[in-house]
């Protein structure tokens, strides 16, 4: 038990004092994530794929602590949607030079589907998002367990993704 106890603390200690994301730190970046979703409304039922694309501003308030916004662009069979989503996350070093970093994003922007436009609404928790940065300057982040809740006039949805939809983004500090 004492042999337990003590790796804890040592691993505690070490995360602690991991390389930390500092206050005042600013990123550029994105993500590109890409899905197979099944879709049924009613009595019909299709798989849709879906890609996304949202280049991202990141600014650290606090050690660990990032707010920032991104354009997040997706098609998903026939709908079209363009959002601006403010977002704030929290890094939390596991070991030196990687990071769990789950994130809360809400925003709004406009979608498209069967020749309308509509206005659009969306909240998205990344649950089981890491970043690794190989060098001081760059990074690799990849968000794996997504749950979300989208609004877009006769169109809602509420997914919850676990490796379906996958989304892998590049960032520059500076």
């Amino acid at each position: 038990m004492k042999k337990i106890t003590m790796l804890f603390v040592v691993m505690a200690m070490f995360a602690l004092t991991a390389n930390a994301q500092k206050k005042e730190q600013m990123y550029v970046g994105g993500t590109l994530g890409f899905a197979v979703q099944n879709q049924s409304v009613k009595d019909y039922s299709a798989t849709a794929t879906a890609f996304s694309i949202a280049p991202e501003f990141g600014y650290f308030v606090a050690d660990n602590i990032k707010v920032g916004a991104e354009l997040d662009y997706s098609i998903s069979g026939g709908s079209h949607t363009f959002l601006v989503m403010p977002n704030v996350a929290y890094y939390l070093p596991i070991v030196d030079k990687l990071y769990y970093t789950p994130q809360f994003s809400v925003g709004g922007g406009l979608g498209a589907t069967s020749g309308y436009t509509k206005g659009a609404f969306a909240l998205s928790l990344n649950v089981a998002s890491i970043e690794y940065q190989p060098v001081e300057n760059m990074a690799i982040s990849m968000s794996l367990v997504d749950l979300s809740y989208s609004y877009m006039a006769k169109v809602n949805g509420v997914g919850f993704s676990f490796l379906a939809s996958p989304k892998v983004g590049f960032r520059y500090y500076f």
